[in-house]
């Protein structure tokens, strides 16, 4: 319907005059052609003896014909309109026709030049019923109301092949067609009104428009009705911001996140935007979030399956013209996370004493292999975890130990390596600091040894395989009480740990000792005091 105030001109017509109050019908036959329309209101009966009675109408112009027929109280009556090409009533199709209950009945029509038959009808053969009939032919001074809408109101579109709403309205002489033309160029031929019709746009981006016009039943041609989209060919492009490609995450319901390299159709994104599947073809859903302002989007999915790889693609998700999105394919996997945690930082360890190593494996099934690694050096210099030796783990998160006996210091550490389904995982650094256990062979008692003698002081180092120390000679007091040392002499030790010196004494009391300085891989020790007594 119109939203403004349409300018009407009402015309009664009036062959041989206006009547300024009812005329009474002449004798009218009941057939078409009828008898001339006197102008009105007209006052008639129909029904008993004459059951239908005819009024031809000629209209030089078109015209919106409101005819009104307004019958005596229980009258039934009926109303039908014919056209010029109707012979008779009985036969031909009306144009209009009202035979609704009753006297009352209405009737609107947009007329065009030419020649017209209304036809009242009493439909009560026993008796006849008086009516008044009105015929009031409005001259449409203004063309149809028409707007149009390209692709259902959207601003940008991906395909040149499209569609155009015309919406056209005339509630006096109706729509009788509609035409449009594309980027200024020809018109179309005039078609029948109907809301959708197909349109091609050349396949060139930018801006196009279409004009539409309706043409209403007095023949009257609407301005242009304008509406223009923006044709988008080039398809938006997903860079991966989180997680990284191919990467495992630890948590069931991991939230991914991209930037995209122009605006997005927000539904288009947090309905189906992504698309998790399993090799074996289960899809794994999820709801997303998108940002406007930034153009990017997070989805969360639902829960994924430890150890099972997903492929990850981009789903429903389009730009605002409808281009689908591109992106990579990528793969995640999900592993239940663990903990590997040790209250231990620093542990000091004697020559070749066994120690353990205490830690808690949180998360890790029983039974599962943990290994006890050492920090090794290369020949290149580059740093190396190395196992030692293995464990299962308890599977309850509870304090576990495992035993080790260090040859040297060293930084430690237990490692779970993971599996099909639950994550790596490692404790922190525990530095083993090995102090050496040097033994004086031979006892503690004070050796005697005679003037000119040979003396022989031994010693051993646990553990073996530390290579070089210092023989120390000192001469003591007779109690051994004071000592000054009078010789430091560099040393090989064996393999085995054992090391030795053999000398001749001169008179007095003399001691040996063997001393080992710190270094990486072993504190600082000093062994007892090898005492000889010469005479």
């Amino acid at each position: 319907m119109h939203q403004f105030v349409r300018l009407a001109l009402l015309l009664t017509l009036a062959v041989g005059g206006f009547a300024t109050v009812p005329a009474r019908a002449a004798e009218s036959g009941a057939e078409i052609p009828g008898i001339a329309w006197p102008g009105g209101p007209l006052r008639s009966t129909a029904g008993g003896p004459v059951v239908d009675r005819v009024w031809r109408i000629e209209l030089p112009q078109g015209r919106v014909a409101l005819i009104r027929l307004d019958g005596a109280s229980g009258s039934e009556l009926g109303l039908y309109l014919f056209d010029e090409t109707a012979t008779s009533i009985l036969s031909a199709t009306p144009l209009k026709q009202s035979a609704k209950p009753g006297g009352t009945q209405r009737l609107t029509a947009v007329l065009p030049a030419g020649t017209y038959y209304v036809n009242v009808n009493g439909r009560n053969t026993d008796r006849a019923y008086a009516f008044t009939l009105t015929v009031s032919l409005i001259e449409d001074p203004t063309p149809a109301f028409i707007f149009a809408e390209i692709a259902d109101g959207a601003t940008r579109i991906s395909d040149p092949e499209s569609n155009i709403y015309i919406g056209a309205s005339d509630s006096l002489s109706g729509v009788d067609a509609v035409r449009y033309r594309i980027d200024g160029g020809t018109w179309s031929e005039w078609r029948a009104p109907v809301a959708s019709h197909p349109i091609s746009f050349e396949a060139t981006e930018g801006r196009h428009t279409v004009e539409a016009q309706a043409r209403n039943g007095a023949g009257l041609i609407s301005d242009p009705a304008l509406d223009s989209v923006v044709l988008d060919l080039t398809a938006p492009t997903g860079t991966l911001l989180a997680p990284a490609s191919n990467d495992v995450v630890y948590t069931a319901r991991p939230t991914i996140r991209y930037r995209f390299s122009e605006a997005l159709r927000p539904s288009s994104w947090s309905t189906n935007g992504l698309r998790l599947e399993s090799l074996d073809g289960a899809v794994v859903g999820g709801s997303g979030t998108y940002s406007a302002a930034t153009k990017t989007g997070r989805f969360t999915t639902a829960a994924l399956t430890p150890g099972v790889e997903y492929v990850v693609q981009i789903g429903d998700a389009t730009d605002l013209a409808g281009n689908p999105v591109r992106a990579d394919l990528w793969t995640l996997t999900y592993l239940v996370p663990t903990t590997m945690s040790t209250p231990q930082r620093t542990i000091a360890v004697s020559g070749d004493s066994e120690t353990s190593l205490s830690f808690r494996a949180t998360g890790v099934p029983a039974g599962a292999l943990l290994v006890v690694e050492r920090l090794e050096t290369t020949e290149t210099g580059a740093l190396r975890w190395e196992g030692v030796t293995t464990v299962a783990a308890r599977g309850d998160g509870t304090l576990q130990r495992v035993a080790i006996t260090p040859d040297r210091s060293a930084r430690y550490a237990v490692r779970f390596p993971g599996s099909a389904t639950h994550g790596t995982s490692r404790t922190s650094s525990i530095d083993v600091t090995l102090t050496p256990k040097l033994t004086r062979l031979g006892g503690s008692a004070v050796r005697n040894v005679t003037l000119g003698a040979a003396a022989v002081a031994e010693f051993r180092v646990d553990p073996s395989g530390i290579t070089g120390g210092t023989l120390i000679r000192s001469r003591c007091t007779s109690t051994f009480s004071q000592c000054t040392v009078v010789e430091r002499r560099p040393v090989e030790i064996d393999p085995s740990g054992f090391v030795s010196v053999t000398w001749i004494p001169t008179k007095g009391s003399w001691s040996w000792q063997l001393q080992l300085k710190a270094n990486e891989l072993h504190d600082a020790a000093l062994s007892p005091r090898a005492r000889f007594s010469v005479r």
